[in-house]
C-alpha cells in the first residue's frame, strides 16, 4: 500500500515538472518574440531618434523630459535635441 502511495506521488510530481517545463518553453518563445519587437530600435542612429522626438514634440502632451525616462540613451538624445526645448 505504501509503495502505491509513493508511486502515485512520484507520478504527480512528474506531471507538475512536465507542466512547469511546458510553461517555461512557452515563456521562452514569448520572450524571443518580445525581444524581436524591441531590438530594432537599438539599431536606429541617434539622429533619427532625435527626428522622431521632434515629431513627437509637435503633439506634445507631456513635457519633453518624459522621453528621458525610457533609458539613458533616450535621455542623452532628448537632452541634445535643441528643438525639444
Amino acid at each position: 500500500m505504501e509503495k502505491k502511495l509513493v508511486e502515485d506521488e512520484i507520478l504527480r510530481v512528474q506531471l507538475v515538472v512536465d507542466n512547469l517545463l511546458s510553461q517555461l518553453e512557452t515563456k521562452k518563445v514569448k520572450i524571443l518574440t518580445l525581444k524581436g519587437m524591441v531590438s530594432p530600435i537599438k539599431h536606429l542612429p541617434n539622429e533619427l531618434i532625435s527626428v522622431i522626438f521632434e515629431e513627437y514634440a509637435v503633439s506634445l502632451l507631456d513635457p519633453p523630459w518624459i522621453l528621458g525616462h525610457i533609458c539613458s540613451r533616450w535621455r542623452r538624445v532628448a537632452l541634445t535635441t535643441p528643438k525639444l526645448w
